[in-house]
């Protein structure tokens, strides 16, 4: 089908042909038409539909409720060929894909073949408005002037559809198509043709019975180098004995210079096929051209066929039910007149089995088409099985009621049902198809109000929780009728907080602590949260208990003994008692050398066991120095945030020389100190001074240990003091007799017990003392 000056139709894409007329600048593609379009003389962007629709308008392709096959071939007089194929598929959900090939076989050495991915959906349920969107690419050879070049392109077209329908029949429809949006040809010597985009407005009245006109008008993006007009375009068509049969006449181009008239015919019997054919003549042109499309549906069995559900009778007084004659066979036509409007309003919405809403009522405010002679009502569940059929003979009844169960009388599943409903005339033809929906919500076995941090503070100290936060398991649908949430007193049931709302429940809740302006005491509280959903269904939520607690934990952390050989295998015990309103969250004993580096560290959750012990070694595995000096303090903190800790306290890790054969251990001296006093005096410096000539010989293989004493009471923390008056020896030692510091161990004994090996001194004086002991090693 080669195109003349006067550029016959073509598909959307077709740039071959162009030349046997045109200069290379007048390089532009003609329309797409298949023998549907071309009847109608190019125009039908409004009302054609399934495979006929793809390049007129993709939005079209969304009308298609069956699967669909179409196989198109075209030839002209002077010898040009065409051959076009359709696939077409729609989902449950109203989306529908095709895919469609045609290709250009002419005379001459030129060619093309186009290729198009599309996509049509409903914008709204009630299927008046649709979106469709043409991925294309094209590939061909054309004479660019120096011999055949091959070329290819992407391009995209877009589309949307809206039909105006009313209970007693289809008024208009309108559409607008957007043609080759980013449309451009790169070809092998590197020349590349862009394609002049174009818009396209179409309307149909569909107000005369069983015929459509439509008016097209195509605004063409203007350039130097485009041989593209606007068209005007006119098409009508005509039903006959009872759509088993067609007939189309179309204008295109009625103001331009190559004005074409066209004439189609379809046979579209009530079988899974419909046959159409058309040709067009252009007036300065004595070329015809002819096209024939063949379309083969995949569809399930129409209304009133032998496999149809039987009626029940349902349980609406107001439904007369009645088994339906057979239907008179009407033909379907691909692309049909489209349907008449019936409006399906659920009041309420949602309904309940179990709840006091545990029906619904169906109406039609704008009623049916007037020559409704049966209907039929198909409750669909999720993936369209049908739960419930009602079927009627005569006008549509005013109201319907559901009461939420199945064929076989049970309650069915939570879900969103559609209410599907199709009317027909005395013939037997469907005069609308529309749909509604409803949905069943039982009472919610999972609504829940979950709390993160159930216990904090009112005080408003930094770092203390200050609220306590809520989630909101739905259990279902967030939207509700009403919810209230409220905290009360468990003793009394007094309610000292509340907040409700409508509509959807809250994401999440928050409480203070206050009771209006005012912050309630410190206890427990109980939290709720209830509510009524649309289907009128009671939800209860557990009660969460919160805790306002305002008061830092008491704790007590005792040493069992504070001088522990931990070298020898003994640990530090230690008696742990905590008590808090709300609970311990966290805690932790921390030992600390007198440089500040951490000797070691106890931790955990929750509260504390009762006795805990610490065996002398650091976070990192060390053992601490066996003579060190360990500052411990205790930390808690309990669920609210609130912090204490415990004043540090002395331990004193002791050291003991290497027991070994021949050992000699002697009792040097022993200086005294003034009370509360860890300095030495002139005698006490003189005594020492003394004793330390006397070992000179023995250091090499010895070990100084002084041992420090305090009495009971003379300070607050009497290990630190004892420890003190020995380092305070060992340091003098060590100046006086220049050892390392390493030969000379400094030990706080505290308070000197019996156990200590020693008759305990009568008076107090005699205990504020340090004892220096040699220890030779063989």
């Amino acid at each position: 089908m080669s195109p003349t000056r006067s550029t016959h139709p073509r598909p959307l894409w077709c740039l071959l042909l162009f030349l046997f007329t045109h200069p290379l600048g007048a390089f532009e593609p003609g329309p797409v038409q298949d023998a549907y379009a071309l009847g109608m003389g190019g125009a039908g962007i409004a009302v054609a539909g399934g495979t006929h629709s793809v390049f007129l308008n993709p939005a079209g392709t969304a009308r298609s409720s069956t699967p669909l096959l179409q196989v198109g071939f075209g030839f002209s007089h002077s010898g040009d060929l065409r051959l076009d194929t359709s696939v077409l598929y729609p989902f449950r959900d109203g989306t529908v894909f095709s895919l469609s090939q045609g290709s250009d076989l002419p005379s001459s050495p030129v060619g093309s073949t186009l290729v198009a991915a599309s996509v049509g959906l409903p914008l709204d349920s009630s299927r008046d408005l649709f979106l469709g969107l043409n991925m294309k690419h094209l590939s061909l050879s054309a004479d660019l002037g120096g011999g055949p070049e091959r070329g290819s392109g992407f391009g995209l077209d877009l589309g949307v559809a809206y039909d105006l329908r009313r209970p007693e029949g289809t008024l208009a429809s309108f559409a607008l198509t957007l043609l080759d949006l980013a449309s451009q040809l790169r070809f092998d010597n590197n020349q590349e043709r862009s394609l002049s985009r174009r818009a396209v407005l179409g309307a149909a009245y569909l107000g005369i019975p069983e015929t459509r006109l439509e008016v097209d008008y195509s605004l063409v993006e203007k350039s130097a180098v485009s041989p593209l007009e606007d068209r005007l375009r006119i098409g009508a068509e005509r039903f006959f004995a009872d759509r088993f049969f067609s007939a189309r006449a179309g204008l295109d181009g009625a103001f331009n210079r190559d004005v074409r008239l066209a004439v189609g015919f379809g046979y579209h019997p009530d079988r899974p096929f419909e046959l159409c054919y058309a040709f067009q003549a252009a007036l300065n042109d004595p070329t015809l051209l002819h096209s024939v499309a063949f379309i083969w549906r995949f569809d399930e069995p129409g209304p009133g066929q032998a496999n149809a559900p039987t009626p029940v009778k349902g349980s609406s007084p107001e439904i007369l039910l009645a088994k339906l004659p057979p239907s008179i066979p009407v033909g379907r036509p691909i692309s049909p007149l489209p349907l008449r409007k019936v409006t399906i309003k659920s009041d309420p919405p949602y309904l309940s089995p179990a709840s006091p809403k545990n029906k619904v009522v169906l109406t039609f405010p704008e009623g049916a088409p007037p020559e409704t002679s049966k209907w039929r009502l198909d409750i669909q569940g999720p993936g369209g099985s049908v739960v419930r059929s009602l079927e009627g003979t005569g006008s549509l009844p005013a109201s319907l009621l559901w009461d939420g169960r199945s064929l076989a009388g049970k309650a069915v599943q939570d879900a969103k049902y559609d209410l599907v409903l199709k009317t027909f005339d005395p013939t037997g033809k469907i005069l609308s198809d529309d749909k509604g929906s409803v949905e069943v919500l039982s009472s919610r076995p999972k609504f829940a109000l979950l709390a993160g941090e159930t216990s904090f503070s009112t005080r408003g100290a930094r770092g203390l929780r200050s609220e306590a936060g809520f989630s909101v398991e739905p259990g279902g649908p967030w939207e509700v009728a009403t919810w209230e949430f409220e905290v009360t007193e468990p003793s009394s049931g007094r309610k000292v907080h509340q907040r409700s709302g409508k509509g959807s429940l809250p994401k999440g809740l928050r409480w203070n602590g206050r009771g209006g302006k005012d912050a309630v005491g410190e206890g427990a509280y109980l939290a709720r949260l209830t509510a009524v959903d649309q289907a009128g269904n009671p939800l209860r939520s557990d009660s969460v208990r919160l805790t306002i607690d305002n008061t830092a934990p008491k704790v007590s952390f005792r040493p069992g003994k504070v001088l522990v050989d931990t070298a020898g295998g003994e640990s530090f015990k230690f008696s742990v008692d905590a008590e808090d309103l709300s609970g311990i969250q966290v805690w932790k004993a921390e030992f600390l050398l007198p440089s500040g580096e951490v000797a070691g560290r106890l931790e955990g959750k929750g509260t504390p066991a009762a006795q805990v012990a610490w065996d002398g070694r650091s976070p990192a595995g060390t053992m601490v120095a066996p003579g060190s000096l360990v500052m411990v303090t205790f930390q808690a903190q309990d669920r609210a945030g609130n912090r204490t800790q415990t004043l540090p306290s002395s331990l004193q890790v002791d050291f003991k020389p290497t027991s070994a054969g021949g050992q000699m251990t002697l009792s040097l001296t022993t200086v005294r100190f003034a009370e509360k006093s860890a300095e030495l005096d002139e005698a006490a410096r003189q005594q020492l001074s003394s004793s330390a000539s006397s070992i000179r010989q023995y250091l090499e293989k010895s070990v100084l240990v002084v041992k420090g004493y305090a009495v009971e009471g003379e300070a607050e923390d009497t290990v630190l003091l004892s420890h003190q008056r020995a380092a305070q020896v060992k340091d003098f030692l060590v100046r006086t007799l220049g050892v390392p510091a390493s030969s000379v161990h400094a030990v706080g004994h505290s308070v000197q017990k019996a156990s200590d090996g020693q008759t305990a001194p009568s008076s107090q004086e005699g205990q504020r003392k340090a004892v220096v002991t040699l220890t030779t090693q063989p």
